[in-house]
């Protein structure tokens, strides 16, 4: 899967759509750092409840209704 931010990059963040709507599948999200509130941690959703999520030879593999699909990391 191809990264979709660089170091650096200054983002803008819509923190209310947390609030109003589900997350799903692949979308990035924002969130605070448990440990250190200070910290701010940007990731990727793999899996949603409901899904199996297997990382296996460096890959990720998600089940769902279609069966298992391969998330494959940037490897450029």
């Amino acid at each position: 899967m191809t990264p979709l931010l660089s170091d650096q990059e200054a983002i803008i963040i819509n923190r209310l759509v947390y609030h109003f709507e589900p997350i799903h599948r692949r979308e990035v999200v924002v969130f605070r750092y448990p440990l250190e509130a200070t910290q701010l941690f940007i990731k990727r959703i793999a899996g949603v409840p409901g899904d199996t999520v297997q990382i296996r030879q460096g890959l990720v593999y998600v089940k769902w209704e279609l069966g298992f699909r391969a998330l494959r990391p940037n490897t450029t």
